[in-house]
């Protein structure tokens, strides 16, 4: 018998032990995971709060004043890149302006002015303007106007006896 419980010993201990460490090294594991999956998730915080950044530092945002006329739903927008520069002065500038988001508008040729005008709704248009300079050199900026719709109040009722 003691030779039996000897025996067991030897096969039960290490077992016993293997079984532990198994254990632990999952939880361990799981740990980690856990610990990787809130890193990300802050990672993805933080990436949503730069992109809203970025895009509140991009729009504009066009203030529509009342007018009392109900059927007016299209406004004048002119976005403006007159401030644009090159470094190297005396560089001939060209310019595209190109609508990558909102509803559709017409912009026409916008390649050699600084300007591009489009009717617009209420919502928001998202732009890319690409200057170019006659040595080839082009860089390019985003912008997103939001078209705020014609401010109107409630009337105030008054009832009188």
């Amino acid at each position: 018998m003691n030779n039996f419980e000897s025996l067991l010993t030897w096969i039960l201990v290490p077992l016993c032990l293997g079984l532990m460490t198994n254990e632990y090294m999952e939880t361990q594991k799981m740990k980690a995971e856990a610990e990787k999956h809130a890193q990300e998730a802050q990672m993805g915080e933080a990436r949503a709060e730069a992109r809203a950044l970025l895009i509140a530092n991009r729009t504009i945002t066009v203030e529509v004043e009342h007018d009392s006329d109900p059927s007016t739903t299209i406004y004048p927008v002119t976005l403006s890149a007159t401030s644009s520069f090159d470094n190297d002065q005396g560089d001939e500038l060209s310019f595209f302006w190109m609508q990558i988001g909102g509803s559709s508008v017409r912009l026409g040729d916008t390649r050699k002015t600084s300007e591009a005008k489009f009717d617009a709704e209420a919502g928001e248009y998202e732009f890319v303007l690409s200057i170019s300079d006659n040595y080839g050199e082009s860089c390019s900026d985003t912008v997103i106007i939001n078209v705020k719709p014609e401010p109107n109040s409630c009337p105030t009722p008054v009832i009188r006896k």
